[in-house]
């Protein structure tokens, strides 16, 4: 998975000198730095846990002879804490670093490609589940209703959706899923992960403020 990642990471900083003369752009809504708490749970119908998130771009291009009209590298780290749904409803902590790669290919349409790092134990044990796993997540994110919002509301953002699928590796077992963000970087969002086997269903609403 890491090799993926540092390939494609690779090929955008040679790009760089195959770019256009650089232009100052206006960042993108999904490219501003963003800071984000929650309410989530694990396992549960009750929103008893915690989250906190922040994601910012480290450099930003025009059009590439790879990567279409705009791409752009950024980093991030989400913490998520709360109480399992299981017959010792113990405490859970979940930390994950992060570094993107995120390319347009037409309007607010978005491809992206993450690799990170995430630790989760449980606080009462000190059991490690998902214990030193590398994270390989991709998919899309689309920017929808920006005119009509901006018209009757005071968002000019539109609604971001982002639809992900994640890969999960340590010493234990791989496993595959999925997240959805409804609203991402928006001042209120939605989000929902879960493991293709049902396992492991997350989710939970964020509060963000975005920074110009």
């Amino acid at each position: 998975m890491k090799k993926i990642l540092a390939t494609l990471l690779s090929t955008l900083v040679m790009s760089t000198a195959a770019a256009e003369p650089k232009v100052e752009r206006e960042l993108a809504h999904n490219e501003k730095t963003s800071l984000s708490v929650g309410l989530m749970s694990f396992d549960s119908s009750e929103l008893d846990g915690q989250s906190l998130g922040y994601e910012t771009t480290l450099l930003r291009l025009g059009k590439t002879r790879f990567f279409g009209e705009k791409s752009s590298l950024y980093m991030g780290t989400r913490y998520l804490t709360g109480e399992t749904d299981n017959t010792m409803n113990s405490d859970l902590t979940e930390s994950e670093s992060y570094v993107g790669l995120r390319m347009s290919f037409g309007g607010d349409n978005w491809l992206f490609i993450e690799e990170g790092y995430l630790v989760q134990k449980e606080q009462t044990t000190n059991q490690f589940f998902r214990a030193n796993s590398d994270v390989l997540r991709f998919g899309i994110e689309n920017n929808i209703l920006t005119n009509w919002l901006s018209e009757h509301t005071r968002l000019e953002s539109g609604i971001n959706i982002r639809v992900a699928i994640e890969m999960y590796d340590n010493f234990d077992e791989d496993y595959e899923g999925y997240r959805i963000d409804l609203g991402y970087k928006s001042p209120f969002a939605l989000f929902y992960q879960n493991d293709f086997s049902n396992n492991e269903p997350v989710f939970g609403i964020n509060f963000t403020h975005t920074f110009k």
